[in-house]
């Protein structure tokens, strides 16, 4: 179970986070959102995030020339485009040498064939609860939604996963699920993420993919 940790803005809860040994963290540089991380006084903070962690940078919208300075400047690995990005976009940052995420906002029904042009230019799809605030609404969507998703492009799911989040659907396991995207439900306030919910958290989903291993 890859499990992301999204939306951090302070030094000392970054450094708190980066000891419990996520697989990605996550910073939001959307000016426009609660848990905006300004660039440059994340530089410090996420030189003690050690290489085992993928950082994140999540964006909307944004030209590709600031993702990607933004991108070096705190040497990040993902680039998460959260807004209306195009295939053009998505290939000018693969070329850049991240590895790129799309996200998209669930509401009804998805309509499949208008992603497969993004298949050849990101590595894995995020879905979320869609939004006019384009995420962080700690509301979940149907998972339902996506039995029929026909792709083998990995995703991870986000929107409204808590700390009661312990099963996933039984259809998942035919699907290239990849893992999690923790943000505003497990917070103190925005951007300041709880230490020992996500502790809980993720001893439990660790403890649950031994035991899956372990089982003949």
């Amino acid at each position: 179970m890859f499990i992301k940790v999204c939306g951090l803005k302070e030094s000392e809860n970054i450094a708190q986070i980066a000891l419990l040994k996520p697989d990605a963290i996550g910073f939001i540089f959307y000016q426009k959102s609660k848990r905006y991380a300004k660039p440059a006084l994340l530089i410090e903070a996420l030189t003690e995030i050690p290489n085992s962690i993928k950082k994140v940078g999540v964006f909307v919208n944004e030209s590709t020339e600031e993702m990607i300075s933004v991108g070096k400047m705190l040497n990040l690995q993902v680039i998460q485009l959260h807004g209306d990005e195009d295939i053009l976009v998505c290939k000018v940052l693969k070329a850049g040498g991240f590895e790129v995420w799309k996200a998209l906002g669930i509401g009804l029904k998805p309509d499949w064939e208008n992603l497969e042009p993004f298949l050849l230019f990101i590595d894995a799809f995020l879905f979320d609860t869609a939004s006019e605030s384009r995420g962080g609404t700690g509301q979940s969507f149907d998972h339902d939604i996506l039995r029929d998703y026909p792709f083998e492009k990995p995703f991870l799911l986000s929107g409204g996963i808590g700390p009661d989040f312990r099963s996933l659907p039984d259809f998942f396991d035919r699907l290239p699920f990849w893992g999690l995207d923790l943000n505003s439900r497990f917070e103190i306030e925005p951007g300041l993420k709880d230490i020992q919910q996500l502790s809980t958290f993720l001893e439990f989903w660790r403890n649950r993919a031994n035991a899956d291993e372990h089982t003949i």
